[in-house]
């Protein structure tokens, strides 16, 4: 028999770049757009305690591979450290995203006086954002906006608000437009 890899092992690493090559996609684009939601009395976004709990199972999953395999201690301990980190991240997201994808609730709408207006530069690793700070029922929170909201308005002016239950029952403020 011919040295070299099977077809199986070549079909199974090919099925494996392309997951990662997807998955990483995927989590750039929604890195990209998380900012849109405030959320209402919520640390990083919905369900983080579940990101978080399937980050540690896929990473215990993959780093016991890994040390079945025959990697060292250490390895195993990175493996899990990056693999546990990435899912929380990414299903983090996911949850933001499908939070506001899935709800089927009708928003209510707030016409708010823009408070304050401020610009963060992103730098070289985050995304720059414009944002108003805005007070909705005596719940102040900055949200960000599009440009062009951002260079038409100032403090003062009037700004649309929506508030959003969430298809996880967590509740959430978007930016629409500006007042007419």
């Amino acid at each position: 028999m011919a040295k070299g890899k099977t077809k199986k092992t070549k079909n199974t690493a090919a099925l494996t770049a392309t997951l990662c090559a997807v998955g990483f996609a995927g989590l750039f684009l929604l890195l990209f757009n998380v900012n849109r939601y405030a959320f209402v009395d919520v640390i990083l976004f919905p369900l983080w305690y579940v990101a978080l709990g399937l980050g540690v199972i896929s990473g215990a999953l993959l780093a016991l591979k890994c040390a079945f395999k025959g990697l060292g201690i250490w390895a195993s301990i990175g493996v899990f450290a990056l693999t546990a980190f990435l899912v929380f991240v990414m299903m983090g997201f996911i949850f933001a995203h499908a939070n506001h994808i899935f709800d089927r609730s009708e928003p209510e709408r707030y016409t708010v006086e823009i408070e304050n207006k401020s610009y963060r530069s992103g730098g070289r690793r985050r995304q720059s954002a414009h944002e108003f700070t805005v007070t909705v029922n005596g719940y102040t929170f900055d949200i960000d906006v599009p440009m062009s909201d951002y260079y038409a308005l100032e403090e003062g002016d009037l700004y649309i608000v929506e508030y959003h239950r969430g298809a996880f029952r967590v509740p959430y403020y978007i930016g629409v437009g500006v007042a007419e």
